[in-house]
């Protein structure tokens, strides 16, 4: 509505101008006044011309009163077109900052573990503790290059040394291990937040290696009805695979920090064999998962799967 008031007003203010011109130029026509030894027929023609540009000069002013997108027309248009390429500019330096300051590690993100048995010699302490600090170095260089190769930059030379840790964390942990009478499981992991390029700071973590499952113990199981389709039985077979995960960390099982499980896979194939077996009961059935060794914090969970009908005891 207020752009129409405009186009409006200024129709008006045009015809206005258009009249009040004619009226000046017939004015100035019938007195037939001069200047500058002028002809009168020319004086007015430019006291209509001079009329003309005052009118303008009038209309402008007033649409520079009232628009302030008129004001940055006549005057800021080179201020806008600077102020976009500092824009632009300033973008494309963020993009690079961001780029350079990505995140790859949060404080405390575990990057390897390994089990170290404890009461040996501070030598071959130290050399475990080292070979997993190596393999540390190994896994930040391959996670930096991961996103190296995404952003399409160089990659970081294999023999790069990334980790680092305080001497007094690396002596503490030797002498506590070599006087220790069990296996301690050792987690590295960082100690601060840690972005693409930087190195990495990294510290020692112990807990106390234990059994959390016994060599054919029941770990967890679920009832499934063997006269349901195939596809249904599958999903029931994953949600079992889903309790079994719950189970090994309500243990205290801890995931590998590299691939985050628990370690032995456990194959489609073999839950499609099991799959089978339910269908040929054709009725309710349990289905024990069971330990097929000792198992330990660290893993892997190696399991079997136990398939008979519903009210029959396991052997």
């Amino acid at each position: 509505m207020e752009g129409l008031a405009k186009i409006l007003f200024l129709m008006f203010m045009g015809g206005g101008i258009a009249l009040v011109g004619d009226r000046i130029g017939k004015y100035f026509g019938k007195k037939k006044l001069t200047i500058f030894n002028i002809r009168p027929r020319y004086t007015s023609m430019i006291f209509t011309f001079l009329y003309g540009m005052a009118i303008s000069l009038v209309t402008i002013g007033f649409l520079v009163l009232v628009s302030g997108n008129v004001r940055i027309s006549l005057w800021g248009v080179h201020s806008l077109e600077t102020a976009k390429n500092k824009l632009e500019n300033e973008v494309q330096q963020l993009t690079h900052v961001t780029a350079e300051t990505q995140l790859v590690f949060h404080l405390n993100q575990p990057l390897v573990m390994g089990v170290v048995k404890g009461g040996e010699p501070a030598q071959i302490i130290a050399r475990q503790l080292h070979s997993l600090l190596k393999k540390a170095n190994a896994q930040s260089i391959k996670d930096y290059n991961r996103i190296e190769a995404i952003q399409g930059k160089n990659q970081v030379p294999l023999n790069t040394r990334l980790i680092s840790i305080k001497n007094t964390n690396y002596s503490q942990v030797v002498h506590f291990l070599s006087a220790a009478s069990k296996s301690y499981v050792v987690i590295i992991s960082t100690t601060r937040n840690t972005y693409l390029m930087e190195p990495v700071s990294v510290k020692f973590g112990l807990t106390a290696n234990r059994k959390v499952f016994a060599a054919g113990q029941i770990i967890t199981s679920i009832e499934i009805d063997g006269t349901q389709p195939g596809n249904q039985i599958l999903v029931s077979l994953f949600k079992l695979l889903s309790l079994l995960q719950k189970s090994a960390l309500k243990a205290g099982m801890i995931p590998n920090p590299v691939t985050n499980d628990f370690g032995g896979k456990i194959l489609v194939a073999t839950l499609l064999d099991k799959k089978a077996e339910i269908k040929a009961i054709d009725g309710p059935a349990v289905i024990r998962v069971i330990a097929q060794k000792n198992i330990y914090i660290t893993g892997p969970l190696d399991v079997t799967f136990q398939v008979s009908p519903a009210g029959i005891s396991s052997e």
